[in-house]
């Protein structure tokens, strides 16, 4: 087997050799020095430099450029606590959404075979899953394949599982959490591991053998990828467990700590949803893969369907600054030079797969560290710049043949929040660390786009699309039958909302309305002092009681829940323990005391109706049981007033 040092020599010679040939040297895209020693050592530095400024423990690296493997090493510790490196062609590393490429390409080959249409309804290669049919049109198979299906996002407490008992089989998974179906099919996009993963389903229903078999007999034995696997180390029970001699050589998980690390030795289980993410390889054996994409899917897929896999299906603009090809995205965002491929990330690893067909070449990198996705997009971009250098993206013209008038900015104006996001259950609740996008109009005729703390200045280039030169974005809205602007899409996609649907504005309804019940009740109480020197009407005293018990209850509601959200999102408890049994009681006990909270309105109402009970006391009364209604309201759009217990 061959030590790192080998496959660092080996890499080095083969730079050496072909960068000493003339006629190679002009095949790259600058009239840059071909790299010699003195760069891949200054990669190198850069490398260690940047692991230490994002605190990764361990990263594995390979490049390939006209069809060799060019270079391959691991860099850290796979394990600390047994000082075990990580070593380039040994270590499996997880890959996490790069493994949904392996899926596309498993469809893809059905498809090639007649054996599944693009463009037929999922639910007819579905076999113990059904899909509702919510909207008229059925989601196809070239949905999935564009992250178009029209799904809610649903992740928390399934989607990672520590405990290998609880891991549900591909169709259990499927079948046990089923997203809500919010938007007609080819709408627009949102990110789907749902969808992902029902591909996956479609490739072993009608292949007949495993997803995991499948794979292995026709992507990793035709590659020569040997030590890749999208098994995992179950219990014996499961068919499909990895085999012992490659789940001794995935490496461990870390997360910073200071000035060392944590390691985790649990492993954390996909498998339920595996097609969208549970593949585990060597970086080498990734770079297989790679090789194969660069050589027109040699070994995967015919010329022709390897040609229209690199077609977009799907773009974020008119631009078409990122385009969805058949699950692969398509860009140039890094250096200005085309991109094909897909990144990743689990809970603990980071990963990218960069295709560069114009220049032939391609990077794949993984981190196993809280902290590795900074550190792989620094590092792609200096690897492709150091050896192509930067060229300019080619910007969309302002159309001279469009008639169209600038439209109003007034009419974009607004908030906007992610298509991606969940919408049936208490994992709503994620949203409030996701801020909306704020649209306005600036004097000198530009929008102001605010997304996040990132600030963009964006004018006017055709139809509703719009450019931020400064920045290199571009922004697209998208308008209804009626005239109405209803989503903006750049980076991804996103729903024009009104100002108290956005997370920021629900958040502060429910703290204001939380202080104004706390200071009413307060008043309240004070106001029924009287009742000790001037006898207290009995309509006061019923609506007194009502409000103390009412009261009692929503404080422990309150607390129960404050608790349960810092429980399910410290110490990354959210992904495998969601909802917490601390949710879910405090979802109970606020469904009951929105109808305990019946009482107190009840006593409101025979307290309006008393003519000897003054002004103050019944208007503070009324702006206590306004703000109650406003808090339940709030909740339930929340969907926090409902039993999650099954």
């Amino acid at each position: 087997m061959k030590t790192v040092s080998h496959i660092f020599t080996s890499a080095w010679l083969i730079l050496l050799c072909a960068f000493a040939v003339g006629s190679v040297e002009s095949s790259w895209s600058t009239p840059l020095q071909s790299p010699d020693k003195e760069e891949i050592d200054g990669l190198e530095l850069l490398i260690t430099e940047q692991m230490d400024k994002h605190k990764v423990a361990g990263v594995t690296v390979a490049l390939v450029h006209k069809g060799n493997l060019i270079y391959a090493r691991g860099f850290g510790y796979a394990d600390i606590e047994n000082n075990a490196p990580v070593i380039a062609h040994d270590t499996l590393f997880r890959w996490g959404s790069v493994s949904k490429t392996f899926t596309w390409i498993a469809l893809l080959q059905l498809v090639e075979q007649g054996k599944v249409d693009l463009d037929a309804d999922i639910n007819n290669y579905l076999v113990d899953v059904s899909i509702p049919d919510t909207f008229e049109q059925p989601i196809t198979v070239r949905d999935l394949m564009s992250h178009m299906p029209g799904f809610e996002d649903l992740i928390l407490g399934h989607i990672f599982e520590k405990d290998p008992e609880q891991v549900l089989t591909l169709t259990a998974y499927l079948q046990t959490f089923k997203p809500e179906r919010v938007r007609p099919p080819g709408e627009l996009f949102s990110y789907s591991n749902y969808g992902s993963a029902l591909a996956g389903q479609i490739v072993a229903n009608v292949s007949k053998m495993s997803f995991e078999d499948y794979i292995e007999r026709h992507i990793f034995m035709p590659l020569g990828m040997a030590s890749s696997t999208f098994r995992e180390p179950l219990p014996t029970k499961f068919k499909e467990s990895m085999r012992p001699r490659l789940a001794s050589r995935v490496s461990k998980s870390f997360s910073p700590s200071g000035n060392t690390y944590e390691q985790v030795n649990h492993f954390t289980f996909i498998s339920g949803i595996g097609p969208a993410g549970a593949m585990s390889a060597p970086v080498t054996d990734m770079a297989q893969f790679a090789l194969a994409l660069l050589n027109q899917c040699k070994g995967l897929l015919a010329v022709e369907m390897c040609s229209m896999m690199r077609e977009p299906l799907t773009s974020m603009t008119a631009a078409n600054q990122i385009t969805i090809n058949y699950g692969f995205f398509e860009h140039r965002e890094i250096a200005g030079h085309l991109r094909f491929g897909h990144n990743g990330g689990t809970d603990y690893f980071h990963s990218e797969m960069g295709i560069y067909p114009e220049l032939d070449f391609a990077v794949l990198l993984s981190t196993n560290t809280t902290t590795g996705k900074g550190f792989n997009k620094e590092i792609e971009k200096a690897i492709v710049e150091r050896f192509f250098g930067v060229v300019n993206k080619p910007v969309v013209p302002v159309n001279a043949n469009d008639t169209s008038e600038p439209a109003k900015l007034a009419r974009y104006s607004g908030y906007y929040i992610d298509t991606r996001r969940p919408v049936s259950n208490a994992e709503i609740l994620v949203t409030f660390t996701q801020p909306s996008t704020r649209v306005s109009v600036e004097p000198d005729e530009q929008l102001s786009i605010a997304v996040g703390s990132e600030l963009f200045k964006a004018n006017w280039v055709s139809g509703h699309l719009f450019f931020d030169k400064d920045k290199g974005r571009y922004f697209e809205f998208v308008e209804n039958e009626k005239g109405e602007i209803i989503n903006l899409k750049s980076l991804g996609s996103l729903d024009r909302v009104s100002t108290f649907q956005t997370p920021e504005t629900k958040l502060t309804l429910i703290l204001i309305s939380v202080a104004v019940i706390f200071l009413s009740f307060l008043l309240v109480l004070v106001l029924s002092l009287k009742r000790f020197s001037v006898r207290e009407r009995p309509s006061q005293q019923r609506f007194r009681r009502a409000l103390i018990l009412s009261g009692c209850a929503w404080v422990i509601s309150l607390a129960l829940l404050l608790y349960g959200i810092i429980h399910d999102i410290g110490a990354y408890a959210y992904p495998y323990d969601f909802p917490s049994i601390w949710i879910k009681v405090a979802s109970a006990f606020c469904l009951f005391s929105s109808f305990v909270t019946l009482i107190p309105i009840q006593a409101m109402l025979s307290l309006w109706s008393d003519t000897n009970v003054g002004k103050v006391y019944k208007m503070v009364s009324l702006i206590l049981i306004v703000n109650l209604l406003l808090l339940i309201s709030q909740l339930y759009s929340l969907n926090l007033l409902r039993l999650y217990f099954s």
